[in-house]
């Protein structure tokens, strides 16, 4: 768990379905994530059941952006390598432009760094999708590369 001034940190629950359920199965949402599909349930518990197992295994982990006990959105740590990791985060609608997606993103930078001991944190953004480049930006990250369809940004970390 990583706390911070107003979120924490933790990891998924089963009482988190629903709100997974909604967050996965909106086609708003896919035009900037990789999945495209109608997840089920099923698919979903079965992620969950497994959802604790350690980054080094499975290359990837989800955190519940947790507000007063009440799921708001998810930040992925994924594509794990030594010195690398890729990020990506989504805030359900009515918690958006109220600053907790940047504290999200400013716990799992630390996490990632002191942590893990990664160097660098990488995040692939539509290039439509402003919001995020303007979070990641406020954050610190970089543009690294960009081509027609997505912009790639990159966090370094110097110590």
């Amino acid at each position: 768990m990583l706390i911070g001034e107003n979120i924490v940190l933790r990891n998924l629950v089963f009482d988190d379905l629903d709100f997974l359920y909604n967050i996965e199965n909106n086609e708003e949402l896919w035009k900037y994530g990789s999945e495209r599909k109608k997840i089920s349930k099923k698919k979903l518990i079965d992620y969950i059941s497994n959802s604790n197992i350690d980054i080094s295994i499975a290359n990837q982990f989800r955190f519940v952006i947790d507000l007063l006990n009440q799921p708001i959105g998810f930040i992925d740590l994924f594509n794990y390598k030594i010195h690398q990791v890729e990020v990506g985060i989504i805030i359900d609608q009515p918690f958006r432009r109220k600053g907790y997606a940047k504290e999200a993103l400013n716990l799992i930078s630390i996490y990632a760094f002191e942590v893990l001991k990664s160097d660098q944190l990488l995040c692939k953004i539509n290039i439509k999708n402003q919001s995020s480049i303007s979070l990641f930006s406020s954050c610190g990250f970089k543009l690294f590369t960009e081509n027609k369809i997505c912009k790639t940004f990159i966090l370094r970390n110097y110590l």
